[in-house]
């Protein structure tokens, strides 16, 4: 009779998400691109020093695939954040952005 409700039963496995140990919180996974913007941001950096940075020159692709997402994660911070099309802005590392650096590179120091 157990051999009976041991055919008849099924496990589900799902991946929970990765928290933070400091926070408790749920850890928002890193594109490559953002990785990358990360790795080169250097103190306060203009949008067409990143590009050049990155070696990118496509504007459109630059702003979608890894300010905005940079930026909205919290890892990027403008320094003139009430004008964002400011033709003065700069954009440099937040706290969080530094600590994701260092986690994806813990043998590397800030």
């Amino acid at each position: 009779m157990a051999d009976d409700v041991a055919a008849n039963q099924f496990r589900v496995v799902m991946q929970r998400p990765r928290l933070d140990v400091i926070t408790g919180e749920v850890t928002p996974e890193v594109t490559p691109e953002v990785a990358r913007l990360l790795s080169v941001l250097q103190g306060e950096m203009t949008r067409a020093g990143l590009m050049a940075a990155l070696r990118l020159s496509d504007e459109k692709h630059f702003r979608q695939q890894y300010q905005q997402i940079a930026v909205s994660m919290g890892f990027v911070e403008m320094i003139l954040p009430e004008k964002p099309n400011s033709r003065l802005q700069k954009y440099r590392l937040a706290a969080a952005g530094r600590a994701r650096l260092q986690a994806l590179n813990p043998l590397e120091r800030p």
